[in-house]
């Protein structure tokens, strides 16, 4: 591979070729080295040595000689040594001229990735994508992909809560679908139990539903109070309730969103969650319990073992190390201390929470949990055809259940269903939707130094990030890391939430 030597030139499209004495003149002094490969500036030299080393050079020329002769010399002969002849190889000349020429290796760039869940995996994958990077991946746990990777219970595949691929963007499906074959579920629907009105309904709500209902009257002019010039709507709404009310009207709010999100949240009044990232317009009601996804592309793994060989494939040329986590980190110098081993990268990913980067300085970042329940049904199918989901949206404790057959097509005479129940002690699944932590998590994001990221729902701290989004950020990371620039640590994120840029920009 041509190289470029002498003085460094930036815009010099060959690797620059650096010296082992050269190194250590860095090591010795950065700014020294600086001066003469940027700026040419030598060194003070030394008197050189001009009659030992012409000594040096005729006494290695005659040995040469008889080397080639593949005779004993003279001189070894006289004293008793004649049985050594010298040494004859292709590459001696080559290890003759060690110090010229040296033992020549590139320097790979080396990225650390911190969690190996499904964001550390896609982000692992694009650096394999890119070519000739060093990556190191250490995840606490014993496995790759996090609550993401499949498990087996009662005889049938199952992920910790329902892992089924939903996402807008068509590039990132293909992508998927390009390394794990992928099946398309667009007919699934979910439905939320009504206690009020002993009966379920589709979620999202549409119109065609709330036309059925026995108080659709007194919805419909709750609705229709939106045209009032007065009334206060969505779009200046301060909390969830707020929002969904002045959307939909307080029926509505009452019946699906409130209780639902008071568990779900585990608070005690909806007006406690004061982040919601929806358009600023409110929730539109659409026609048809299927309206709501079709601009969605729904999908799951048609492999037994789900998401799993992805895991396995886009890991496969890094360094992947279990069990294990930092103990020490600095971002600003890009170093880290893994089983007391302390290395430098160039890039580095994060993908678990960002206060455990900094010691928690300002103040610990809160999740949600969840218990999680499984049950084995003897019957071949326990939801109607096409459901996937039930959401519960009254007091019981759960919040919802899944049917694994329906999207991992498993065949069997019984079927596995997931109960979740929301948990303080279960945990880090859920970011919470509240100014205070989402203005934390901001400030740890901004003491993010430069060629560092954080990526997935820890690593963003956003609840609404999910497989798709993992993998779209993985991408766009790889865009800014070949651009050689980096204008947010989350990538492709402006701003988290329309209600925390509003309190920015009031400071």
């Amino acid at each position: 591979m041509a190289r470029h030597r002498g003085t460094y030139k930036p815009d010099h499209p060959e690797p620059y070729e650096v010296s082992r004495s050269q190194i250590q003149s860095f090591m010795n002094c950065p700014a020294c080295f600086w001066m003469n490969r940027v700026k040419g500036i030598k060194f003070p030299g030394m008197p050189g040595f001009l009659l030992n080393t012409a000594t040096d050079t005729l006494l290695k020329k005659d040995f040469d000689k008889y080397r080639e002769l593949q005779k004993p010399h003279p001189f070894m002969e006289r004293h008793g040594l004649g049985h050594l002849v010298p040494y004859k190889h292709d590459d001696f000349e080559t290890w003759t001229k060690a110090l010229i020429l040296g033992l020549r290796t590139m320097h790979e760039p080396s990225g650390l990735i911190i969690g190996g869940g499904f964001a550390g995996c896609a982000a692992a994958h694009q650096f394999e994508i890119m070519k000739d990077w060093d990556v190191t991946i250490v995840e606490k746990g014993p496995f790759l992909g996090a609550g993401v990777r499949t498990n087996w219970f009662g005889g049938h595949p199952y992920t910790f809560g329902p892992r089924h691929f939903l996402t807008p963007y068509e590039n990132v499906y293909s992508y998927l679908n390009s390394i794990i074959p992928m099946r398309k579920c667009n007919e699934h629907e979910f439905l939320t139990y009504v206690e009020s009105d002993n009966d379920f309904y589709a979620y999202p709500i549409n119109m065609s539903d709330v036309k059925k209902m026995p108080d659709y009257e007194k919805i419909q002019s709750e609705m229709n109070l939106k045209k009032n010039e007065k009334f206060k709507g969505a779009k200046n709404a301060l909390n969830l309730e707020e929002y969904w009310i002045g959307s939909v009207g307080e029926t509505l709010f009452k019946k699906f969103i409130d209780n639902y999100n008071k568990k779900m949240w585990l608070v005690d009044d909806c007006k406690d969650i004061d982040t919601f990232n929806w358009s600023p317009k409110g929730v539109a009601l659409k026609d048809g319990p299927r309206a709501a996804w079709d601009s969605a592309i729904s999908a799951y793994p048609i492999a037994a073992n789900g998401y799993n060989d992805y895991f396995d494939f886009s890991t496969k040329n890094s360094k992947v190390i279990l069990n294990s986590s930092f103990s020490e980190i600095d971002l600003k110098n890009k170093t880290a201390k893994i089983n007391s081993e302390k290395m430098k990268f160039d890039i580095i990913v994060n993908t678990i929470s960002p206060d455990l980067l900094f010691d928690q300085c300002y103040g610990k970042l809160n999740f949600l949990g969840r218990e999680f329940h499984k049950m084995v049904f003897p019957t071949e199918h326990v939801f109607p055809e096409n459901v996937y989901f039930l959401y519960y949206a009254n007091d019981e404790k759960f919040t919802r259940m899944v049917e694994y057959k329906k999207f991992t097509k498993h065949k069997s005479k019984t079927s596995l269903v997931g109960l979740e129940i929301p948990s303080l002690n279960g945990g880090k699944h859920y970011p919470l939707p509240f100014q205070k932590d989402q203005l934390l998590a901001k400030k740890y994001l901004d003491e993010f130094s430069d060629g560092c990221f954080s990526i997935g729902r820890a690593g963003t701290y956003l609840y609404g990030v999910d497989i798709d989004d993992c993998i779209r950020q993985a991408m766009i990371m790889a865009d800014m890391i070949k651009s050689g620039g980096q204008d947010n640590p989350v990538p492709g994120e402006e701003y988290r939430f329309p209600e925390l840029q509003k309190l920015k920009s009031r400071k």
